[in-house]
């Protein structure tokens, strides 16, 4: 599996038989990417979120949107869908034998019910800029409850972003990962995981 940051909380993910995109930014973000095609498109907020830059992947085959709460299933991809507040779709998303949290818009510790939707999850994609998303502080205090293997911040101050966000420098040194530099993309499997202690993976804002 590939995981690729596209800036706020969209990211595109190549699993064995899919390509996911995950809130491609709408231009009001002052974010712009060139054309994105894909088979299946969440969509967490619509305001911050342009489907229409997104074509298909394959020729005559519209992508699969997911906009709403429920338990979907399609190209070997399992995605479970909740609401969260302020009109938000928090996703667990189930592929090549991961499982990925993608906790769009949230801006407080998770509740016991949203928890044990959660916890456990591989992977976890995690706002931390703070301006109506999580702080860094709460963000680490979030990942503590969860326990994911691998988490990738989102949701922060990035050039050309018209939303106020602090830089992810705060919260890499919350999690004591100061200095982190940044790479392209993550390729992961399930026996690349680490072990030991959650590991935090900084992507820079791919252009597609």
């Amino acid at each position: 599996m590939y995981l690729y940051f596209l800036g706020e909380s969209g990211f595109k993910i190549k699993t064995e038989r899919a390509t996911i995109v995950i809130d491609p930014p709408h231009k009001n973000t002052g974010l712009s990417q060139s054309a994105l095609s894909a088979d299946i498109i969440v969509v967490s907020h619509a305001s911050q979120t342009d489907v229409g830059r997104v074509t298909e992947s394959e020729k005559d085959a519209r992508p699969f949107i997911i906009n709403a709460p429920g338990e979907y299933e399609t190209r070997g991809v399992f995605l479970y869908a909740f609401q969260g507040k302020n009109d938000t779709v928090l996703s667990l998303i189930k592929a090549d034998n991961l499982s990925i949290a993608h906790l769009a818009g949230i801006s407080e510790i998770l509740d016991d019910k949203t928890l044990e939707l959660f916890e456990g999850a591989e992977i976890a994609l995690v706002p931390v800029g703070g301006n109506g998303v999580l702080s860094p502080k709460l963000a680490d205090q979030v990942i503590s409850q969860i326990e994911p293997h691998i988490v990738i911040p989102m949701n922060f101050a990035i050039p050309k972003l018209t939303i106020a966000r602090e830089s992810v420098d705060t919260f890499l040194s919350e999690m004591g990962a100061k200095g982190l530099q940044a790479e392209s993309s993550l390729y992961i499997t399930k026996e690349k995981l680490p072990h030991e202690e959650t590991k935090v993976v900084l992507l820079q804002v791919k252009v597609l």
